[in-house]
């Protein structure tokens, strides 16, 4: 009796196992197989570039991935994984190195948890881009946020705003809690009252934080980016000032920062992504993180903040980037941005 129980147990442990490269062999085919044969053609040859130690190479890899979006690549990843049994992102991360290899990670990693981790990073004090956190919190719209909230606990196991809580202080922790809870309205639907209104709120400037009530803050942190923007600029029509000099003249620090950035985006994300680029790429310590992110998270949209930049700023971003940035980093960057 034990005997026979014995080899039951055998036969079913062999019949787990062969079950088993079933599946893996199935997932594999899934992986590689059935993929169009564009992209699998695009994974042989990204595995022989890998391979490959020749005079810009790494170049002809940068704009390999360029060359496909965030789902073509999460694609070719999966193949390249199973079919290699290697790590495509390990692998390019022992390819590339320093700034190279930012600009290839955040490449390969999906956006929200690109964002989860950028967020991450910025509350922890760890080497990034110093204003991701701000910026990502500030202005992604709720759908997104509530996304990379449901990441970052996957991520990081613990919670968004517990994190937020506790490792952020004063007023802009108040305000990032707050953004936090995704109340911000999305419709485009406003009225010229309601622009009077607001534009009077923000000039009388009540509260620091939303203490019930529509205070200047309540209504950057609810109102939708349409209602802000015609805010903003009847408040400069009406009292001669932008707001956001308002701002700098009652608040300092990462909170004023974090107001500015409300303001600002509410104007327009192209404006709002040329001026960051300038200010970065124009200040004494440049802030290569941020250039980064900026980028490679709008890499589809580069012809708009080009056009406004130059706009603004009377010189092309190709130029302002190769004035300030040499090398094969400066090289990725135009590739980048000439997608």
């Amino acid at each position: 009796m034990a005997l026979q129980l014995f080899h039951q147990s055998k036969v079913f442990r062999c019949l787990i196992i062969w079950m088993s490269v079933l599946f893996l062999g199935l997932r594999a085919v899934q992986s590689c197989d059935l993929l169009d044969p564009v992209l699998r053609d695009f994974t042989v040859n990204l595995r022989g570039r890998i391979k490959t130690n020749e005079n810009g190479n790494d170049m002809k890899i940068i704009k390999m991935l360029v060359s496909l979006d965030k789902t073509q690549l999460s694609k070719v990843t999966d193949c390249y994984n199973t079919h290699y049994g290697q790590s495509l992102i390990l692998n390019l991360k022992n390819k590339f190195n320093g700034k190279l290899e930012q600009i290839v990670v955040a490449l390969m990693t999906p956006e929200i948890e690109y964002n989860a981790k950028l967020i991450h990073d910025g509350l922890f004090g760890l080497e990034s881009d110093s204003s991701a956190l701000i910026d990502l919190i500030s202005t992604e719209p709720c759908w997104e946020m509530k996304q990379i909230r449901d990441t970052y606990q996957k991520l990081y196991k613990e919670q968004l705003n517990s994190d937020l809580a506790q490792y952020t202080t004063g007023h802009l922790r108040d305000l990032l809690l707050n953004l936090l809870k995704c109340n911000r309205r999305e419709n485009l639907f406003v009225t010229q009252s309601m622009i009077e209104y607001d534009a009077q709120e923000l000039y009388s400037g009540n509260t620091i934080l939303p203490n019930g009530g529509l205070s200047a803050e309540n209504i950057l942190i609810t109102g939708s980016f349409e209602r802000i923007r015609r805010a903003v600029y009847r408040y400069y029509s009406k009292y001669r000032q932008y707001y956001e000099s308002s701002i700098i003249k009652k608040y300092d620090g990462d909170f004023r920062r974090a107001l500015i950035t409300i303001v600002r985006w509410s104007k327009g994300k192209d404006g709002f992504y040329a001026e960051k680029l300038h200010e970065n790429l124009n200040s004494v310590e440049t802030d290569e993180h941020s250039i980064i992110r900026i980028i490679v998270s709008n890499i589809d949209n580069m012809e708009q903040i080009k056009k406004e930049f130059i706009r603004r700023y009377k010189i092309s971003l190709e130029e302002a980037i190769t004035t300030k940035i040499t090398g094969q980093y400066a090289e990725a960057l135009l590739i980048l941005i000439n997608k």
